[in-house]
């Protein structure tokens, strides 16, 4: 592996690991990992391996939070919510399935009633059950089914979904056993914490790596499985309609990207914005005159991620 990749890598991992660990330790969400605020985390002496990171977390948590490996997939499970990244392949191997059950129902082969309806509900619905998916996904792989040769989809396909729904049915046994043990709104903040910095983690799969696993005490490849389709999916955000009217404090612009961070007392820390396309030649000279003033008032769209959460800003106008 490449000692840049590499390097890069194991750096944005120790953030995500301190950031979710603190929270563990004191319920508190932290903007940035700073002296003040790490944690101990012990790293194993390396092992004969694919580049295998071990990481000690033995801390016993205060109240009723749950442990590491718990709270660490519900945070990863925000990030590719189950059920939306195959919907398309889910649907069209649901459908080719019920056709199956329906004959072997006249043979006298048919399958359970439950399994029957939750292969209905794949094929019809906007989502899909995870163990489904995947036992679908896994009857695609050996079936001699004809209709599946005339599918649109290949066999490294097929290999490629039964790899990430099985890490993905694993990370929802743990959250559905420990979900109500942490509140939704912290479990959000601390997956828009995260979420950017999974791009760094993932920089190996530039040249170094095909896949990235995120594992739990045995289970090296559990809990959470990403590739370059997958983190492109992570990284995904949606420019909101709705326009909000800031006062900011720019911190740093950058002239030729159009691009800088500002802080405001509407939000804590320090957030990242960009200029908007058609109006940056008009309003560029302003953003700097504003900057050496100390504040100025812009009209910005909000970028946020797929939890809702505020990633970034674009500015349209200076108000």
């Amino acid at each position: 592996m490449l000692l840049y990749e590499y390097g890069r890598s194991q750096y944005a991992f120790s953030r995500i690991l301190t950031t979710v660990e603190r929270y563990r330790r004191s319920r508190e969400i932290i903007d940035r990992v700073v002296p003040s605020k790490r944690v101990d985390l012990i790293v194993s002496a390396p092992k004969k391996g694919s580049f295998q990171l071990d990481v000690d977390v033995d801390t016993p948590a205060k109240d009723n939070t749950p442990s590491f490996d718990a709270l660490f997939a519900l945070v990863l499970d925000r990030l590719i919510p189950p059920g939306e990244e195959f919907l398309d392949l889910v649907k069209s191997l649901a459908k080719i399935r019920l056709a199956e059950i329906r004959t072997e129902e006249i043979t006298g082969a048919a399958v359970s009633d439950h399994l029957a309806r939750q292969i209905e509900l794949a094929a019809t619905g906007e989502t899909y059950d995870v163990a489904t998916a995947f036992a679908l996904v896994r009857w695609a792989r050996r079936s001699p089914n004809r209709a599946l040769a005339r599918a649109d989809w290949s066999q490294e396909e097929l290999e490629r979904a039964e790899k990430l729904l099985a890490s993905d049915m694993k990370r929802k046994q743990l959250v559905d056993h420990h979900k109500g043990q942490v509140d939704g709104a912290d479990i959000d903040k601390l997956a828009g914490r995260v979420r950017p910095i999974f791009k760094e983690l993932a920089v190996p799969l530039g040249k170094s790596a095909d896949v990235i696993n995120i594992g739990a005490d045995d289970d090296k490849s559990g809990l959470y499985r990403f590739d370059r389709r997958r983190l492109q999916a992570i990284n995904e955000r949606h420019l909101d309609a709705e326009e909000v009217e800031l006062t900011v404090k720019i911190k740093n612009f950058d002239v030729e990207s159009s691009t800088g961070s500002f802080r405001s007392e509407e939000f804590k820390g320090v957030r990242r914005f960009s200029l908007d396309p058609t109006t940056k030649d008009t309003i560029q000279s302003e953003i700097i005159i504003g900057m050496e003033r100390g504040s100025i008032d812009v009209v910005c769209a909000v970028y946020t991620d797929s939890n809702g959460i505020i990633s970034s800003y674009l500015v349209r106008n200076v108000a």
